[in-house]
């Protein structure tokens, strides 16, 4: 530190500023970690199975297989539940692309099909039900012959009996009329307050659509997301190991179930735990949680801080020296949630969620396509979520403007769609973004331009499921399979940035005719607003209108059926994506020609016979078997309780917009109840904040289940959320740990300090040097309020690749990639060096408007007065006594007032309170 300043040519006190400065700050990221001795609470429950009913649930497989028995274990319910809980199944076994031994199996055992093909199939099969007993899945799994997965279990005992029984039955496989998975549970409802050593059993049931239900405890896989509160044996037996709180995960079929298990740090009463003044919904039910584990909230956070913590998150900007002034003397009890209603009333917040927003649901510098419209094209994304915010458009319209978007103007033909689109793009376009009801740019994305990639954009910008692993196998943490994906990704199939068909001639003339203009020189005729063969949105007609086109004659389908599901069968066998995508094409092209055909004839049949007539009813039951096939091509979990079909529309959008609506969906509201959430603290009640799938609970169930519900019951209000949010007491906690929170970091017990995001940083820099006139103007609400209402040009400029200001804090670059997790929020080394010798840093400080002007002021001002106003600037708070006497020395002694402030100004933006939200 000290040889850095000395290059700067500082004065050695320099170094005492940073050390007086950053008295608070100094453990703001590594608070106290380790409390005082804590004693854990020891009521836990009688050890042994819960005491339910189990009248009406079947016994467990381990139970039921052993000895003799005519019953017959089913390959669906018992023998690959028990191949996933041995890892046969496994990513590191026999489920990997290639297999393990020439054998491979479906990932975690989903396709019952091709499994039981692969162990029938061969010269050699896995299976041999003439002979049981030499069955390589018997032999190799209990080393009677060499196994490079080693002893898997022993030949006396049930999990041998369970395959054997079920060779010995003549290894049957799934029957399409067997009864299906519907749901799994796991009792008891929580593990809480033991201490380490003491053991819990946990029971899952499944349940089966022919109303049955079964204990499947031994033929779970289970997992422990913390492994240093409880570990887990495969038998489901829970041993604890330390205080805090984790969950148990059961994973059975295609079912996840989860359960929390909750440790106490300390045993406390309600005479214990300190009462809240006023608590909030938020503050009751985390005070709930927090009582359970023992933990005690720390106090609330003082005036300054949370008048800088409250200014970052709504705003992305520092609050003024004069707004930090007026509040600090402002005595009304109400003054913390009067702030926040003029906060989010400010131009800053809608600026401010804007760019985080459009940033969430894709709007990247690199992923639209036509990279001469893209400039305008962001500020156009940026500009319209910016209005909403203002006026506070309901969340579920902003989302409807951006998913059924309309490219052209309704009556608006080609011609007129590019002369509008090219006086849009113009670089002196007045063009207001904000008046358009929709904005289409959300499939002009490369990352929308396959309909697989579309289906996991669209997921994870309004679900906030990761549909990455689905697309190649079955979900490890959720209930996505392959087939679910491909259904899924069938409703982007039709949706096109591109021609029209009868446009397409004459823009591909028109683009023919550009083929020797250069690049550059296309991008200046866009900006400069000549005519340009702009592609738009295009929904393309639906195959039934497609087949009334082209109908396949009825002998042609009957041939080709039984070869396209031939082709289905092999290629789900070999797990080819490809040709498992184009099988189900033609599959469900062949359907819906049978269909048709069908349809015409029940209606010929119909105007000759009565409506009993057995033939009718024969040709009417066929069709609604067809029909039937054909939804299940077409519907998929994602879509569970809202069966639609995409070919049955004009518009399969509307499909998904109904379905984000409606009640049954768990994800919508979820995601962005989440995100926002995370905005204030730093991590969101689900964790990761863009994985909501089942095998990754929420940290607090109920928490999120009012915040989500409560947003919906007042019509998807979105300043109502930042409100609630931001008035809770959880919120306005100070970062200072007590003897019991140091170690908690997800229970929202204290505020944790956060590095501020790349764009706030450099925003933050901007302001800490303005000039006072600025300072002012910003007090009124103009562009400098929160940095991010920008004119177009500074727009351009923040969002360019290579600034390295924002490279370096965290900002993604490079290629757009469907995870929160892209952007860095976390300290590094080369953050420190940035801020202590770029250029950047030494031309802010040596040139800054408001260091500039010290020369023209400094006789209307004290010291004092230049110190207090430095720490207000960057730290947004008076100096403390200490520091005060350490800068009057400096000052004092440097070789001019200048000089000395730009010495304090460089110590204060390279303290930690500085660079971060605490």
């Amino acid at each position: 530190m000290q040889s850095l300043i000395n290059n700067r040519r500082r004065p050695i006190a320099c170094f005492v500023l940073l050390i007086g400065g950053m008295l608070i700050a100094r453990s703001l990221l590594s608070p106290l970690a380790s409390g005082a001795d804590v004693t854990r609470a020891d009521d836990a429950p009688a050890d042994g199975a819960p005491q339910n009913d189990r009248r009406d649930v079947l016994n467990s497989a381990d139970l039921r297989f052993i000895g003799k028995t005519t019953e017959v274990p089913h390959f669906q319910r018992h023998v690959l539940p028990l191949f996933r809980k041995l890892g046969c199944s496994g990513r590191n076994c026999h489920g990997s692309a290639s297999g393990q031994g020439g054998f491979r199996l479906s990932l975690f055992g989903y396709d019952f099909e091709v499994d039981h093909q692969t162990l029938r199939e061969g010269d050699h099969p896995r299976v041999d039900v003439d002979r049981p007993e030499a069955s390589l899945i018997l032999l190799k799994p209990t080393m009677q012959i060499d196994h490079g997965g080693g002893e898997r279990f022993a030949k006396d005992g049930w999990k041998y009996e369970v395959i054997k029984k079920w060779i010995v039955a003549g290894a049957l496989p799934v029957d399409p009329d067997d009864p299906q998975f519907e749901d799994l549970q796991i009792e008891p409802a929580e593990i809480f307050g033991s201490s380490p050593g003491r053991t819990h059993s946990v029971r899952v049931t499944c349940s089966w659509s022919d109303q049955t239900r079964e204990d499947v405890t031994p033929l779970c896989h289970y997992e422990i997301l913390d492994e240093s509160v409880a570990s887990v044996d495969e038998q489901g037996v829970v041993t604890v190991r330390g205080p805090g709180d984790t969950h148990l995960i059961a994973f059975y079929d295609n079912g996840i179930a989860s359960m929390p298990v909750t440790i106490p740090f300390i045993a406390v009463t309600d005479e214990d735990y300190p009462a809240e003044d006023s608590p909030t919904a938020i503050d009751k039910l985390i005070s709930q949680k927090l009582q359970k584990l023992g933990i005690a909230p720390s106090e609330l956070c003082t005036d300054a801080e949370f008048l800088r913590r409250v200014s970052l998150d709504i705003t992305g900007s520092l609050p003024p020296p004069d707004a930090v002034r007026t509040f600090l003397k402002d005595e009304s009890p109400d003054k913390r949630s009067r702030k926040i209603d003029e906060l989010l009333a400010s131009p800053g917040y809608a600026s401010y969620w804007a760019y985080k927003l459009s940033e969430l649901w894709g709007s990247k510098s690199l992923d639209l396509r036509e990279q001469f419209a893209r400039p305008s094209q962001l500020y156009h994304w940026y500009r319209w979520t910016q209005d909403r915010l203002e006026r506070n458009v309901p969340y579920d319209r902003i989302v409807e403007g951006m998913v059924v978007s309309q490219g052209r103007l309704p009556g608006e033909n080609y011609d007129g769609y590019m002369r509008r689109m090219g006086e849009i793009y113009r670089d002196d376009s007045n063009y207001e973004p904000a008046e358009n009801e929709t904005l289409p740019y959300f499939w002009y994305r490369q990352l929308t331009y396959k309909p697989e990639d579309a289906a996991m954009a669209f997921s994870h910008a309004f679900l906030g499921v990761r549909l990455q692993c689905a697309q190649c196998h079955k979900h490890p943490f959720d209930i996505w399979t392959n087939a679910d994906f491909l259904h899924f990704a069938s409703y982007f199939s039709r949706i096109k940035h591109d021609y029209l068909p009868d446009d397409k001639e004459t823009a591909t003339t028109m683009r023919v005719a550009l083929k020797s203009v250069h690049a550059r020189e296309q991008v200046r005729m866009v900006r400069g607003g000549k005519t340009f063969p702009f592609k738009e949105l295009v929904i393309t007609p639906p195959l039934n209108k497609k087949l009334e086109e082209n109908r396949q004659s009825p002998k042609y389908v009957a041939q080709q059926l039984p070869i396209v599901k031939r082709q289905l069968a092999e290629a789900r066998r070999l797990g080819n994506k490809t040709k498992i995508k184009r099988a189900e094409e033609q599959l469900q092209k062949f359907n819906r020609a049978r269909l048709l055909e069908l349809e015409a004839l029940i209606e010929k049949t119909a105007r000759a016979v009565k409506k009993d007539h057995p033939v009718l009813l024969n040709y009417q039951a066929k069709a609604h078997a067809l029909r039937r096939e054909l939804q299940g091509l077409q519907t998929t979990k994602i879509l569970d309780g809202f069966p639609a079909d995409p070919e049955a529309v004009d518009d399969p959008r509307e499909i998904l917009m109904s379905w984000l609506r409606s009640p049954d969906n768990r994800y919508f509201v979820r995601i962005f109840v989440n995100r926002v959430w995370a905005g204030y603290f730093g991590r969101g009640i689900i964790e990761p904040v863009d994985d909501l799938n089942l095998a990754n609970p929420p940290v607090n169930a109920p928490l999120l289940d009012y915040l989500t519900e409560s947003f919906v019951e007042r019509g998807y209000d979105i300043k109502w959320l930042h409100r609630e949010i931001a008035n809770s007491r959880a919120y306005q906690r100070s970062w200072r740990p007590n003897e019991t929170n140091g170690s908690d970091e997800r229970n929202f017990s204290r505020a944790l300090p956060r590095r501020l995001p790349a764009e706030v940083f450099e925003t933050a820099l901007a302001r800490v040097f303005a000039a006072e006139s600025d300072e002012a103007t910003a007090a009124d609400g103009d562009e400098m309020t929160s940095g991010f209402q920008l004119r177009r040009i500074d727009f351009y400029e923040r969002l360019r690749p290579n600034n390295d200001l924002l490279k370096i804090f965290g900002r993604p670059v490079g290629k757009p990639d469907l995870c929160d997790c892209a952007r860095s929020n976390e300290p590094a080394l080369v953050q420190t060096l940035f801020t202590q010798n770029d250029a950047v840093i030494d031309r802010l400080i040596d040139k800054g408007d408001w260091l500039n002007d010290v020369d023209r002021r400094q006789t209307a001002r004290t010291l004092d007065d230049w110190i207090e106003n430095a720490y207000l600037r960057t730290l947004s708070r008076f100096p403390e006594n200490d520091e005060l006497t350490e800068c009057r020395s400096h000052l004092s002694e440097a070789d001019s007032l200048k000089t000395g402030l730009q010495d304090l100004m460089w110590a204060l933006v390279n303290s930690k309170e500085f660079r971060l939200n605490h």
